[in-house]
């Protein structure tokens, strides 16, 4: 039976309630394990598009570094020195959530690893 948002089942008391949501139905686990493959790959994606921003900020601190050698001989050296202070802590910033990242990714996929087998397991009951 298809199942959509208008219909309504008589024992439910609401007119959108899910067939994955309960644990206990078959398919919660493989709807799990999707749901968290798709949060897996996000990370990746998020993880390599925060790395790509430190390498950005890497290279605009050698920029401005050029930048004070060439235009401010009349500067003192504090204020290229804060400068740089500033994008090395952005970047630290960006490197820190790259390692929460990369963590979440390893307890994600024991989780994938733990949902993968509650679906491969045969079902008791067909």
């Amino acid at each position: 039976m298809l199942i959509t948002r208008k219909s309504h089942r008589p024992s439910d008391g609401t007119p959108y309630r899910s067939r994955f949501r309960a644990p206990d139905s078959g398919a919660f686990a493989l709807r799990q394990y999707l749901r968290c493959r798709e949060e897996f790959y996000q990370r990746i994606v998020v993880a390599c598009v925060q790395a790509v921003f430190v390498v950005l900020l890497l290279m605009f601190g050698r920029t401005l570094h050029q930048m004070f050698e060439i235009h401010g001989k009349g500067l003192p050296l504090w204020v290229e020195i804060i400068c740089q202070g500033l994008l090395l802590l952005f970047a630290l910033l960006f490197v820190r959530r790259i390692v929460n990242n990369v963590r979440g990714l390893r307890s994600l996929r024991g989780e994938m690893s733990r949902l993968r087998r509650d679906v491969d397991r045969p079902d008791p009951e067909g």
